[in-house]
């Protein structure tokens, strides 16, 4: 039996002599209710038991203090159900430091203090994870960060812990979200800018092709002669394409640069078939061997035209491939043809 319980039959004999016994019961009804939530977490509820019984025994220094501690828990609980973890473990420590302190409201008091532990550790890694995730977003990042940001708001921890986090995790959602805008802008400018340096580059090989078509030459003759004009028909014919290019839609330029390459490359094979019957097996040997050779650098020229990974890189890719096959067409035909 503890100190209270020691002193309730004093308070008894005096409820008893002024109301016959009944407010004695109240009191200690309501002193074990009290109690009884004390250990079930329900401060609200001693609170008022507690109250109830101080009401009936106002002189009674056990209902007037658990009354007033009760109260004190229900302010611990409810900083914690806020997420204030940090204030609800100092209230508890604090009236853990009080002499004399009921047994009951240790108890309770040394768990909701473990409690506000595993409650502030839980926030604290949360609020690690929600800078983990902004800084992955202003790394160039959005689209991961905003998957991890969701599936974190979606957990169990969240949900139990987060409370006090929710105007973090919004400034999170702002980083996500100029973070995209960042990019989307970035994409849009690098597009722009390969799209001016393909647009300038076709129109320095136009201007270049049509200063060697007026500069005067010597007629070529025999197969040369022959092949001379079926490049310049390729050529020519190209313009047939050129509907492909003025939307301005990066797809359908890709068509464009697709089949020109196809076309001088049809050529180029024609041409080697050709030389293959006017060269001697050393030439033959020897051109071979520099064809190897040029396709390797072709294909590294185009390569490195599409790596900038964008719709705008895959055209590059293919308009290099249709140059550099149009370029050996005509050094094949000027070097080695008759």
């Amino acid at each position: 039996m503890n100190k209270r319980l020691l002193t309730i039959p004093i308070v008894v004999f005096m409820l008893a002599g002024c109301s016959g016994g009944t407010s004695s019961e109240a009191y200690e009804n309501a002193m074990e209710s009290g109690e009884q939530a004390v250990q079930d977490g329900k401060y609200d509820k001693a609170r008022d038991s507690f109250y109830i019984a101080r009401e009936e025994a106002p002189k009674d220094e056990f209902a007037s203090r658990y009354s007033e501690l009760a109260e004190k828990l229900e302010g611990i609980r409810k900083s914690a159900d806020d997420g204030n973890w940090q204030e609800a473990g100092k209230k508890a420590a604090d009236l853990l430091k009080q002499d004399k302190l009921p047994n009951i409201f240790r108890t309770a008091l040394e768990e909701l203090q473990e409690e506000m532990q595993n409650g502030q550790s839980e926030t604290d890694r949360l609020l690690h994870h929600l800078d983990l995730t902004a800084r992955q977003a202003d790394d160039g990042n959005p689209k991961e960060a905003a998957s991890r940001l969701d599936s974190m708001l979606q957990s169990e921890e969240w949900k139990t812990y987060g409370r006090s986090l929710e105007k973090d995790a919004e400034e999170v959602k702002t980083r996500i979200a100029a973070a995209e805008k960042r990019q989307l802008a970035e994409a849009e400018e690098k597009e722009r800018l390969e799209k001016e340096e393909a647009d300038k580059r076709a129109a320095e090989e136009k201007k270049q092709q049509a200063a060697a078509a007026q500069q005067p030459s010597e007629p070529a003759r025999g197969t040369q002669g022959v092949y001379m004009k079926k490049l310049a028909a390729v050529e020519a014919g190209l313009s047939d394409l050129d509907h492909l290019y003025t939307e301005g839609l990066t797809e359908l330029m890709i068509q464009g640069e697709q089949e020109r390459y196809k076309r001088w490359d049809d050529m180029l094979n024609e041409i080697y078939g050709v030389l293959k019957k006017q060269l001697s097996p050393s030439e033959m040997e020897a051109l071979r061997q520099k064809q190897r050779n040029w396709i390797v650098y072709r294909d590294n020229q185009a390569d490195a035209a599409r790596k900038a990974g964008t719709a705008a890189a895959e055209r590059n890719y293919h308009g290099t491939l249709a140059y550099e096959t149009e370029q050996r067409c005509y050094e094949l035909v000027r070097g080695y043809m008759e």
